[in-house]
């Protein structure tokens, strides 16, 4: 989850850019060494319940340390770090079942 993270910030300006080219009519295939597209994680991140998004978002998104996101939200510090566990957890399983099922559907 992490690394998908990091990959989507790191590629946030060009995934406009490609998002920009699609929607201006150009369908070419885009090749890409993502398992995962950023629409797909975006929709889990959103499925995830308001509590748990709100705590990832703040924390893998706007990039909020525990400490930080822990005054912001008025809860310890533990229990941001156990919900951001939960809600990694939570993405994570999903991520492999749809990995499963592509696995399968291929085979």
């Amino acid at each position: 989850i992490n690394n998908a993270i990091n990959m989507y910030k790191a590629n946030l300006k060009h995934n406009h850019v490609v998002r920009d080219h699609i929607e201006k009519g150009n369908h070419e295939a885009f090749e890409t060494d993502m398992e995962f597209s950023e629409d797909e994680l975006i929709d889990l991140i959103q499925k995830l319940p308001n509590s748990l998004r709100l705590l990832f978002n703040l924390s893998a998104i706007e990039g909020y340390s525990n400490g930080e996101i822990s005054e912001m939200l008025g809860q310890t510090p533990n229990s941001v770090k156990s919900n951001l566990y939960k809600a990694k957890k939570i993405l994570r399983d999903e991520l492999n079942r749809m990995k499963t099922e592509r696995d399968e559907k291929y085979r």
